[in-house]
């Protein structure tokens, strides 16, 4: 869809033979996320374009702390809360319209979930909830397909 709105794609990767360099216009070689001058060197690349969109965690976590004016990603607060799993799991269950509705485990089948970690990476499942285990929070499982949707919204927070 971008493409066809004839949009310019520059991606920032470690690999320059990853998957998006089949629709990239360019790809650029990037730093490692453990690497400190990443904040500086995408602090310099971001003055070049019009949108910076982060697309997996630690992006997203580097990009919203350099709160660029040109990218599409939460404060830093808001991102640091979304991207644990454990401070989202405390926010959304202080919230009286929200807990009620949060998958939280009985002594049922549970899934365990990192704290830090996208996707299905290091999740596991046990038949009865083993409390509290370090590194992890635990859900009630629910069977079925699982959607994950990235919204984005302007400064005004519409959709």
């Amino acid at each position: 869809m971008i493409k066809q709105k004839n949009i310019t794609v520059h991606s920032y990767e470690l690999d320059k033979n990853c998957p998006i360099k089949l629709i990239a216009d360019e790809i650029i070689q990037g730093k490692s996320w453990n690497d400190k001058s990443i904040f500086f060197d995408l602090m310099q690349l971001s003055k070049n374009y019009d949108l910076v969109i982060p697309l997996m965690d630690k992006a997203v976590e580097i990009v919203s702390e350099l709160n660029l004016n040109n990218s599409s990603t939460s404060s830093f607060e808001t991102s640091s809360l979304c991207l644990r799993k454990d401070l989202f799991e405390k926010y959304f269950c202080n919230d009286e319209e929200l807990k009620y509705i949060y998958p939280v485990p009985d002594s049922k089948s549970v899934v365990l979930k990192p704290i830090l970690g996208q996707g299905s990476k290091g999740i596991y499942y046990k038949n009865s909830n083993p409390g509290n285990v370090d590194g992890y929070i635990v859900q009630k499982k629910i069977t079925g397909k699982e959607y994950s949707v990235d919204c984005f919204y302007d400064v005004n927070s519409n959709l």
